[in-house]
């Protein structure tokens, strides 16, 4: 899917994040982590780590784009994925 033309912040930020290959590295956790999600003994696992990139894509947005965009949906897809699983999130926290 190719992305709109950026400028400005968004643009350098990600200019960085491109040539040090970061970028890379998370493509292949978010990939491994989205088979792993559909492993029943790996999912709570999968699905905390995807969190933190799904924290990282929605701040991205909000903070140098301006503006939401997949970010919201990704949001929503975890949160209720926690909450569908929310028993035995809770022990964990317990």
């Amino acid at each position: 899917m190719p992305l709109p033309p950026m400028e400005g912040d968004p643009a350098t930020f990600m200019g960085v994040l491109y040539s040090t290959g970061y970028l890379s590295v998370i493509k292949v956790l978010e990939i491994v982590l989205g088979i792993t999600l559909l492993i029943p003994r790996f999912k709570k696992l999968s699905l905390i780590i995807l969190t933190s990139i799904v924290i990282n894509i929605i701040l991205f947005e909000l903070l140098m784009v301006g503006s939401p965009g997949i970010g919201l949906l990704l949001v929503a897809l975890t949160c209720f994925s926690f909450y569908s699983d929310r028993k035995e999130y809770i022990k964990l926290i317990k």
